[in-house]
């Protein structure tokens, strides 16, 4: 059971493995909430410190390089949600649904590459509703490609756009963003 401020979650079951076969490492989680994987060659302690070694490049001036040296890592993960909307309440009461998302990706020190794919059906921040939102980027050291597209927007019962893109380009501490949306909103033009 998890308890914050009075709210409390039940857990039923949590199960981590890991193996080591033929000198690839794989780690699962499993529980009725969220399932992930972790499969290669990766250092537990240093996948922080591997992720910030690419963010570190697009946005220097916030992001500290890493603090020690880090051994090469190449590795893909995949982590789904089932239900998480409650238990996500528990930390956060703006943010509702996330069940049923998919993250997956790969990150690779040593070939300079970093790839990251998203699907959440649904979820909501405050008033702000979103349905079929797609995120799937790719990343060097020199800079980071992000693709998003999300199928519907409501931001009030009066205003709704049925699709909107949003492609950026990050890399030494500016960002090219480029917006393409629609409305249902019939007074806009």
């Amino acid at each position: 059971t998890i308890t914050k401020d009075g709210k409390s979650i039940s857990l039923d079951s949590f199960a981590i493995n890991s193996e080591y076969i033929n000198g690839v490492k794989h780690l699962t989680v499993l529980s009725k909430e969220i399932e992930g994987n972790i499969n290669g060659d990766f250092s537990i302690s240093d996948l922080p410190e591997a992720f910030k070694l690419f963010l570190n490049k697009y946005y220097p001036a916030y992001i500290k390089e890493t603090s020690r040296k880090i051994r090469d890592q190449a590795f893909t993960f995949k982590i789904k949600t089932n239900y998480v909307s409650d238990l996500l309440n528990l930390f956060d009461t703006t943010f509702q649904g996330f069940n049923d998302s998919e993250v997956s990706g790969r990150l690779d020190t040593k070939q300079n590459q970093l790839e990251l794919n998203t699907y959440v059906p649904a979820f909501a921040y405050k008033q702000f509703e979103f349905q079929n939102v797609k995120v799937d980027g790719k990343g060097t050291f020199q800079n980071l490609a992000v693709t998003t597209q999300i199928d519907h927007i409501k931001v009030s019962d009066s205003l709704s756009f049925p699709f909107t893109q949003i492609d950026l380009v990050a890399r030494n501490d500016s960002t090219n963003i480029k917006l393409i949306t629609e409305s249902d909103n019939k007074n806009i033009s």
